[in-house]
């Protein structure tokens, strides 16, 4: 899609900031946005105009219902925590919850340990999935999604009109794609185990928030050290002097609103002793955003409103949102970012 090469085309470079082992290099808009149109999850929730439940009494591991209660749409990013209900889950890509709509999330569980009511919804943590987690989600759902790609089953698929069955539009067609937002659960509490035994977290039910918890005051200190200059609506991140990620956002206000969890997430896997190193040049700064606009680029409906893109290459991989031409989220990662130091 040409509207995630003209987005990070557009995108000017602040100053570095650096605190411990994290650096952020900050992303500014190459001119005046727009405001978002859309509530966020965290607004939304405190509002009371965003609902989330298990999809049933029950309950499915992989599923959760929003109801959005609001006029406009709510944004979710990719990875952000909700906690309650049976377990904690997190978001397996960036949704738009349409205005007035019930919507189906695809989720993945990031406290196996727990499967009973402690409320009977959920509420935001205030936290995401950690990046070492997200890199490893947004890499196995790219290669998830090439296969199927290569597979030609996609949610385009039209069926034989000898049969007399027409195309099945809208949302109702969408969540039959559910199916491309599988993070693979088994992986992802791998993911947070290792989460768990590197934060030194004892966790009774395995929860990741628990390491949030029993590290906060070492990722508060070091997050206090960032803050989101004027007009910003991404940055680059490094941990020991490599590149680790890149985050984006459709306007400054969302990005705003995302921003400490982001950080968060990353300063939870830059904790520990810092190693010396160098702060990255803009030329190196440049070679990494080029390289996320060179991706392969797999588009598919979203669940929600716009499209999902799933971003691969032999170097980095990610996601994006898109809406109306526009970018509305988009993240990726280093494949090399958590590869043992040489």
């Amino acid at each position: 899609m040409r509207a995630i090469q003209t987005c990070l085309e557009s995108l000017g470079l602040g100053a570095p900031v650096h605190a411990g082992r994290l650096t952020m290099v900050p992303l500014t808009a190459g001119g005046l946005r727009a405001d978002s149109s859309y509530l966020l999850l965290d607004e939304a929730m405190a509002a009371g105009q965003l609902e989330v439940s298990e999809v049933s009494d029950a309950g499915i591991v992989a599923n959760l219902l929003a109801t959005n209660l609001s006029d406009k749409p709510v944004l979710l990013f990719d990875g952000e925590e909700l906690k309650g209900a049976k377990q904690n889950r997190i978001v397996n890509a960036t949704i738009l919850v349409p205005a007035g709509a019930k919507l189906t999330l695809p989720v993945s569980c990031v406290e196996q340990g727990r499967w009973r009511y402690e409320a009977a919804g959920f509420s935001s943590s205030g936290e995401a999935l950690f990046a070492k987690g997200r890199f490893r989600k947004a890499e196995r759902m790219a290669s998830a999604r090439r296969m199927k790609d290569a597979r030609q089953v996609n949610a385009d698929w039209t069926p034989d009109p000898a049969h007399g069955a027409g195309p099945i539009r809208g949302f109702a067609r969408r969540a039959e794609t559910l199916g491309d937002f599988d993070a693979g659960q088994h992986a992802v509490w791998d993911d947070v185990h290792e989460a768990l035994l590197e934060t030194g977290t004892r966790s009774a039910s395995s929860a990741m928030h628990d390491s949030y918890v029993l590290r906060r005051g070492e990722v508060e200190s070091l997050s206090s050290a960032f803050a989101p200059a004027d007009n910003q609506v991404g940055a680059v991140f490094y941990i020991d002097g490599r590149a680790v990620g890149i985050e984006v956002a459709g306007s400054p206000r969302a990005f705003g609103a995302i921003f400490g969890k982001i950080v968060r997430s990353y300063c939870l896997n830059a904790l520990g002793q810092k190693l010396p190193f160098e702060l990255p040049a803009p030329e190196a700064v440049k070679s990494f955003i080029a390289a996320v606009t060179g991706l392969d680029q797999m588009v598919s409906p979203s669940v929600g409103i716009g499209d999902d893109v799933r971003l691969d290459g032999p170097s980095a991989c990610g996601a994006a949102l898109i809406s109306e031409g526009h970018v509305v989220h988009l993240s990726a990662f280093s494949k090399a970012a958590f590869e043992p130091a040489r």
